[in-house]
């Protein structure tokens, strides 16, 4: 089903999980982007673009969703699209965490924090110490988070931050008004 013509007659789970294969190839994307900045800085732009332009992403599919429908629809209708549909595109980019940092680049984290040690050690910047400190008892106590880590942790923020920008979003859609209420207030008048 194409998540365009997604209506919200249908189940807000169902709704959810296949609007949430876009958002999980916009979180694939921010991740990619976010870990290949180092080696491509022009890859920090497209991350910041992303950011910013994720709730613009969120209210789209949310109102288009709730315009699909003939009759408007509850409001917590529009919500659990909105939680269902980030929570799927979070378990596609987590799925993708985990991949990479266990197989693909195993000593990212690691090789982060020592390039973080190593700059403050040429630099003395005053900002850096305490935390290329920190970075170095990480590092000195094996103490990097291990991918299952990094990949729940991961998607417990992104949904538990996702689910209340998808409220604040439904609400933003009710308020914006549905074609059947205005053809209802026309006939009345």
């Amino acid at each position: 089903m194409d998540s365009d013509k997604i209506s919200l007659q249908t189940s807000p789970y169902r709704r959810g999980a296949e609007t949430g294969l876009f958002f999980g190839a916009y979180f694939s994307a921010l991740i990619l982007a976010g870990v290949y900045s180092a080696a491509i800085p022009l890859l920090s732009i497209l991350v910041l673009a992303l950011l910013a332009a994720f709730p613009a992403a969120v209210y789209r599919k949310q109102r288009k969703a709730y315009l699909s429908d003939p009759q408007p629809a509850q409001i917590t209708a529009v919500w659990i699209h909105g939680i269902t549909m980030i929570a799927c595109g979070a378990l596609i980019a987590a799925l993708l965490i985990l991949v990479l940092f266990k197989w693909i680049n195993p000593d990212y984290f690691a090789n982060q924090l020592r390039f973080l040690v190593e700059t403050y050690e040429q630099t003395h910047e005053p900002a850096l110490r305490d935390a290329a400190q920190t970075a170095g008892l990480m590092l000195e106590r094996n103490a990097i988070p291990t991918p299952a880590t990094l990949t729940l942790g991961f998607w417990l923020f992104t949904v538990a931050s996702g689910s209340i920008l998808a409220g604040l979003m439904a609400v933003i859609a009710r308020l914006m008004g549905h074609p059947a209420n205005a053809s209802r207030r026309s006939r009345s008048n």
